[in-house]
């Protein structure tokens, strides 16, 4: 995986949801196939990826989808 500057990756675990911004884009050469980890052990995806699945915070700053 071949970190890119400005890319914000987001953590799976609902309760959780700690964002990461890449400050420094990876060398070319750097072809890691290891999966992000947060530090609550959940996987980190793309902040794209998160938005595709409908995982946005709404106006009120809750998780759409939560059950309050």
């Amino acid at each position: 995986m071949n970190l890119k500057k400005d890319q914000i990756w987001v953590c799976t675990e609902p309760q959780c949801q700690a964002e990461i911004q890449v400050l420094r884009s990876a060398n070319s050469t750097c072809h890691g196939k290891f999966t992000l980890r947060c530090c609550c052990g959940k996987d980190l995806v793309p902040k794209e990826s998160m938005e595709h699945a409908g995982n946005r915070p709404t106006a009120s700053g809750e998780r759409s989808g939560s059950r309050g």
